[in-house]
């Protein structure tokens, strides 16, 4: 006597809710109005190809009341070739089962992937035999494309190393699409290091759409905030353990809330006293939070009220690391302050810009490095007014040469909407910053000073007692 399940039972059970099979007129099936699948006329051109090769071997899937359930796109491309009817399937859905199934037939079939190497060989095989791929909705382009993916994905690398022990891999793009970017930004948002408080919104104006904007995390509120995963790297890779650092713009918490979990001495200028406030009130939810570590060693970042301009007298001293993110000229309006460079002329602007740059630098101690985080703005014809010239000038100038320039690739969130629109000028839309990173000594010692990085702080935070509570 065996255990065996019965089969048939099941099977019966597995279609309790199917009636029938039929060919029913076309003019018969409704789509619903509620499907909130798009289907291009790209797509549909290509369904109604294959229905021409191959025929109509998937049902469309009806309630009762011949309402479309799944198989809206088959329906159009029947439709686009003049079809008078089609296989359906009738399964007795309520309401709520079928908006269900509607979803799911939708969503699940996105979860499955391409084998990167069967994929291409059996593209190749047919197209061998001069068979049209097109009525599979591949085109010989998709065919070259994989080919080249193909012998990228055989190179040699391994990338899972590289986010081991270095955060992220040390390239001169770093994506922050990407699940190890957001997996580590997750950790430092958990931790409360994030900002929101001490700022108004809509700084740069329409609510991000600006089209002078090329700001990171910026789409949602109007107003630009700093990524803590892209400070870390800053601190990790280009600061000596322990190291101080030297903040004139400071902004909100992230850049000293970093450096502070990190156990660095952080020494910020601000011209906003409410912004500095709020950072005040930030740490102390953030170091909260870190006792949950045991071992870790933190540092009360320092900001202070003052004018970057006056930055030798203001946070006077030397320091291990220059690192900040500077106004992009006139793109936001931080303060009404005269001496706020956001309020400035371009000329003036550019002037105490190098000024306050020289000084930073000349408080930065020999064989040291300068992370500057920055990105171009267009005047008001559209023309690109040269921030990241202008900085590296003054930086080249002050005795900081230019080391590694970074390029930040960012989340394209509403860019595809407003490519459209500024397109009709020849304008691109941004998704990009930059990390310009500069260094004063000799780079025959870096390897000395600095060492490997260590990475290991705060990722297994989901692995802590209680914190999740």
């Amino acid at each position: 006597m065996t255990n065996e399940p019965d089969w048939e039972i099941i099977a019966q059970e597995l279609m309790k809710y199917h009636l029938r099979d039929e060919l029913a007129p076309l003019e018969k099936l409704q789509p619903n109005p509620d499907n909130p699948k798009i289907h291009p006329e790209e797509q549909i051109s290509k369904i109604a190809n294959s229905l021409k090769r191959f025929g109509p071997v998937a049902p469309i899937i009806v309630d009762e009341n011949y309402m479309i359930v799944a198989g809206h796109a088959r329906y159009k491309a029947a439709k686009q070739l003049g079809l008078a009817s089609f296989p359906v399937r009738v399964f007795s859905f309520d309401a709520d089962t079928a908006t269900m199934y509607m979803l799911a037939d939708n969503k699940l079939a996105e979860d499955a992937e391409w084998d990167a190497v069967k994929l291409p060989e059996l593209l190749r095989a047919l197209e061998s035999r001069e068979l049209d791929l097109d009525v599979m909705g591949f085109a010989p382009l998709d065919l070259d494309k994989m080919r080249l993916q193909l012998r990228y994905d055989e190179q040699p690398r391994d990338h899972s190393a590289l986010v081991r022990d270095f955060i992220v891999p040390p390239f001169s793009v770093l994506d922050t699409t990407r699940d190890y970017w957001q997996q580590r930004k997750d950790i430092w948002l958990a931790l409360g290091v994030q900002d929101g408080s001490g700022r108004d919104t809509g700084l740069i104006g329409n609510e991000g759409g600006n089209p002078r904007a090329n700001i990171y995390n910026s789409i949602n509120t109007g107003t630009s905030y700093f990524d803590p995963v892209l400070a870390e790297i800053a601190y990790k890779w280009f600061c000596p353990p322990k190291g101080s650092i030297l903040d004139p713009f400071a902004g909100g918490v992230i850049r000293g809330g970093v450096a502070g979990s990190l156990g660095h001495p952080y020494t910020g200028v601000d011209l906003s006293d409410t912004q500095i406030a709020a950072n005040w009130d930030r740490w102390e939810s953030i170091s909260s939070n870190l006792n949950f570590f045991e071992g870790v060693e933190t540092h009360t970042p320092a900001w202070h009220l003052g004018d970057a301009a006056n930055i030798t007298e203001v946070a006077p001293g030397e320091y291990d690391l220059v690192f900040s993110c500077p106004p992009y000229f006139d793109l936001e309006t931080y303060t009404d302050k005269p001496e706020d460079l956001s309020n400035m002329a371009w000329p003036e602007f550019c002037l105490t810009y190098d000024s306050i740059i020289r000084k930073c630098v000349g408080q930065l101690k020999d064989n040291r490095f300068a992370v500057w985080v920055v990105g171009d703005v267009r005047d008001k014809n559209g023309f690109y007014r040269d921030l990241i010239g202008v900085t590296i000038t003054a930086f080249v100038n002050a005795g900081a040469k230019l080391y590694n320039d970074i390029i930040i690739k960012t989340a394209i969130a509403t860019a595809p909407v407003r490519a459209r629109r500024y397109f009709k000028n020849r304008k691109v839309v941004n998704i990009h910053q930059r990390m310009l990173v500069f260094y004063k000594g000799e780079p025959k010692r870096i390897a000395e000073e600095f060492g490997e990085p260590d990475v290991g702080e705060f990722t297994q935070l989901e692995e802590v007692e209680g914190f999740s509570d």
